[in-house]
């Protein structure tokens, strides 16, 4: 069965309809995905029912990202002002360095506008680990992939990540082009 991804755009009013078994049970993905059970959260996020229903149980607090650019690091923002422990992976520290930059500008507008206490900044960039070896992820509840919008390079972080995870870890792709 196919299962269909909407999001209503608030504020063009229009709806995105997505065929997810077409877009990743393809030949070239194919074993990335399990279209059964799955969906997409409010954010775009892939889930399968099965592994979030077990989360809820015996959930860690570690939140993985894989790539540092303004995605990534967005992402890890996030994750850490929502109380995860987050780790950022990248494929060199300079890429880490200038993500960790722009999540610290970023809280520091939040500071500047009283929006965020620079305690709260501080604990919040606490919570954000960075590295370049993928096995630091074996911890993680969730990885979200946010590297370039190159099929063949999420593969490989597919690849990569997939066999240093938990067998319950869910492995999310933040995509906006393929």
């Amino acid at each position: 069965s196919s299962i269909i991804w909407r999001k209503k755009f608030k504020k063009k009013g229009r709806t995105l309809s997505f065929n997810v078994d077409q877009a990743y049970n393809s030949n070239e993905t194919e074993g990335f995905l399990n279209s059964s059970n799955v969906f997409y959260n409010s954010e775009g996020i892939l889930f399968k029912q099965d592994t979030v229903d077990q989360r809820k149980q015996n959930m860690s607090e570690t939140f993985g990202v894989v790539g540092s650019g303004t995605m990534g690091n967005g992402i890890a923002q996030v994750a850490a002002r929502a109380g995860f422990d987050v780790v950022m992976c990248d494929v060199g520290e300079e890429f880490l360095a200038r993500g960790m930059k722009a999540i610290d500008q970023s809280l520091q507008r939040d500071v500047d506008k009283e929006r965020l206490t620079a305690g709260e900044k501080s604990a919040i960039t606490a919570r954000i680990r960075t590295t370049t070896d993928v096995a630091d992820l074996t911890a993680a509840v969730i990885v979200v992939e946010a590297v370039t919008e190159d099929l063949k390079i999420k593969q490989q972080v597919f690849q990569s990540v997939d066999p240093v995870i938990g067998p319950e870890a869910i492995l999310a792709s933040n995509t906006s082009s393929i």
